[in-house]
């Protein structure tokens, strides 16, 4: 058995998992069974979570089994889930991601993050389409 915490932010759904040497190795084929909406728990994805000092480190798993450098609602969710529950005691609490390190802050009742700037240019947005496109309208 895999001790969980379910937590939304958003629209957008997690599943905290402690990681544990019960969590198996294979990471994208763990999350994409226990985000199935059907036969798992469901969840836009897994986080998997460590304490290290004064830093948590975690991986961000997809439904699809993708892992991801960031979610800033899933770090939320964490956020909310280690403060609420007296594991963290500050207002204040850092993550380390595969893209960095994050802090985020408990301000009333809501938790913000700086995720910096937003990349808008379409050159620093990876994505690989179906068929070459030179330009895209209406595409559904």
């Amino acid at each position: 058995m895999i001790p969980f915490i379910k937590a939304h932010a958003l629209g957008n759904d997690f599943i905290l998992v402690e990681n544990r040497e019960a969590v198996p190795l294979n990471y994208p084929g763990f999350a994409q069974r226990i985000c199935d909406r059907y036969f798992g728990i469901g969840g836009d994805g897994v986080i998997l979570w460590n304490p290290a000092g004064d830093i948590f480190k975690v991986r961000i798993f997809n439904q699809d089994g993708s892992e991801a450098e960031c979610s800033g609602n899933g770090l939320r969710c964490m956020a909310a889930y280690l403060m609420q529950s007296g594991r963290w005691p500050k207002d204040e609490i850092r993550f380390e991601t595969v893209s960095g390190l994050y802090t985020l802050r408990r301000v009333g009742q809501e938790y913000e993050a700086d995720m910096g700037e937003p990349k808008l240019a379409p050159e620093d947005i990876p994505f690989v389409p179906a068929n070459p496109v030179d330009r895209v309208v209406n595409y559904t």
